[in-house]
């Protein structure tokens, strides 16, 4: 399991994910949208450079609506993030690709 530092995490929601991102109280949020536009979640991160433990990963990784692993794949850059939106793209927008009508 990797360690990840909130500061890297900001880093990716931001670059790599496209993540908008506003200030509450005390934390950063983030609205996780996809792209063609599909709302998935929001998340929220806490301002600083301090590490995130576990039991933390694992509600944002639920925010993510993936599992801990997906999660640390998709900050580690293990899993693009092409990848992670395409779990959330609508099967009837990408063509036929089942039975044909008839």
């Amino acid at each position: 399991m990797a360690e990840f530092r909130t500061n890297e995490v900001r880093r990716r929601y931001r670059h790599k994910l496209g993540l908008g991102e506003r200030i509450g109280s005390g934390h950063y949020v983030y609205e996780i949208v996809s792209p063609s536009g599909t709302y998935i979640g929001h998340t929220f991160l806490s301002r600083g450079r301090a590490p995130i433990g576990k039991p933390l990963r694992a509600r944002i990784a639920r925010q993510f609506r993936v599992s801990a692993r997906d999660w640390d794949d998709l900050i580690a850059c293990r899993l693009s993030a092409e990848d992670y939106f395409a779990r959330f793209d609508d099967p009837s927008d990408r063509g036929s690709r089942g039975l044909e009508a008839t």
